[in-house]
């Protein structure tokens, strides 16, 4: 006997929209432009990609030691030099980013003279050079870790928002349909903040958050910015604590005690595809 088969008439196709958010300074930018490759492999029928661009007009060089020649008295005038100037014309012509912002460091002098941040070893316009030359504290790349997210235009769109470095590389293994499936899925259930990872550093006693990458969305990062920044996040002065102020160590305090944000996961747990990333970062410099 003849059965009829009947097939469906339209399939529903759902789309997810992927921002790519990249900050700081663009050291080996062009392994960041390899990642968002990756990307736009991905299937053009499931994934929207778009990149947004927050980064400083000069590259500073990584000094290893610069904790004990503010401590010998030298000069941050010597300590504190510009690398090269970002080649930003090329950098925006691969990256393709759909709203950038570049700007100099000297934007960050308002937040210092707001918080004041002295101690023994620097008055506040020490901190001001040591927070633009130096990234020792952190300040500048907290701060535009925020930026590269408050650019966004329609931020509400983006099923999943990647907060990432310019040397930062995924592996073949992370960047698959599957995979961003599944983040995008999770983050929307969980309005979770998904982190490179999170550990306890016992010789420190403080818990450290490592944020070369974050994923979220416009509700998890709206409440971790909003009014960033509360504190003097980036400038080591907390109680106590280093006067450096580790970002691992200031951004996990931050999140952790100064925000609403209700879950805070490393990406890497059982649970989770893998979903790696990896630097190709400056050597450190000894002064």
């Amino acid at each position: 006997m003849y059965k009829r088969h009947w097939q469906p008439l339209f399939t529903i196709i759902i789309m997810y929209n992927i921002a790519l958010c990249f900050y700081g300074e663009a050291r080996n930018w062009q392994t960041g432009a390899e990642t968002i490759k990756k990307f736009h492999n991905l299937s053009k029928n499931k994934f929207n990609i778009n990149v947004y661009c927050h980064l400083w007009d000069n590259i500073t060089r990584r000094s290893k030691n610069i904790r004990n020649l503010i401590k010998r008295n030298a000069s941050l005038d010597d300590i504190c030099v510009v690398h090269s100037k970002l080649q930003h014309k090329e950098l925006l012509k691969t990256y393709d980013p759909v709203t950038y912002k570049i700007e100099n460091k000297h934007v960050l002098d308002y937040y210092v003279d707001k918080f004041k941040p002295n101690n023994e070893y620097m008055s506040c316009e020490e901190y001001k050079l040591a927070i633009k030359y130096s990234n020792t504290p952190c300040f500048s790349q907290l701060y535009s870790t925020w930026q590269s997210f408050d650019i966004i235009l329609n931020k509400e769109k983006y099923d999943l928002i990647i907060i990432l470095r310019t040397d930062c590389l995924f592996d073949d293994e992370s960047v698959i349909d599957k995979t961003l499936e599944f983040y995008c899925q999770y983050i929307t259930q969980r309005n979770s903040l998904l982190v490179e990872r999170m550990s306890f550093v016992p010789s420190k006693k403080e818990t450290w958050l490592y944020n070369g990458y974050m994923l979220g969305n416009s509700t998890v990062f709206n409440t971790l910015f909003e009014d960033f920044p509360k504190i003097p996040i980036g400038m080591g002065q907390y109680p106590g604590w280093d006067w450096r102020g580790s970002s691992h160590a200031e951004m996990a305090n931050y999140i952790l005690n100064y925000t609403n944000i209700s879950r805070v996961w490393p990406i890497l747990v059982r649970s989770h595809p893998w979903f790696v990333g990896k630097y190709k970062q400056f050597k450190l410099e000894k002064l």
